[in-house]
């Protein structure tokens, strides 16, 4: 929704005026990527850092989630929108970097094979 509102309001300022080309629509691709660019970003890294964890280590992770929560500290940081503030929360915590970096330099289960 935030790129189409940012899509529109390129096309009516080209509208206004007169201009079409490539350096005026160039204001969409930087207006985007500014506003979403580190989000989007963070959270491919993040996918597949969580694509990679063992069974085991996705359990981990969730319970020491769930006390998060339960202490209140996670509940601030969730943002359906914005991924940024809880991918740094997380960062922050050391077993959950610890998880992390193990399953990022563990071989794939599929690859051992």
């Amino acid at each position: 929704m935030l790129s189409a509102e940012i899509a529109a309001e390129t096309v009516i300022d080209a509208l206004r005026n007169g201009r079409f080309g490539s350096e005026t629509f160039a204001v969409y691709e930087n207006r985007w990527r500014g506003l979403l660019g580190r989000n989007l970003a963070l959270g491919s890294l993040f996918r597949r850092l969580f694509g990679r964890m063992m069974d085991g280590d996705i359990d981990r992770l969730f319970r020491i989630l769930q006390r998060e929560i339960h202490g209140g500290r996670l509940t601030e940081k969730v943002s359906f929108d914005w991924h940024h503030d809880l991918i740094f929360f997380l960062l922050r915590h050391p077993t959950i970097v610890r998880l992390l970096l193990r399953s990022y330099w563990k071989p794939r289960p599929e690859a051992q094979g």
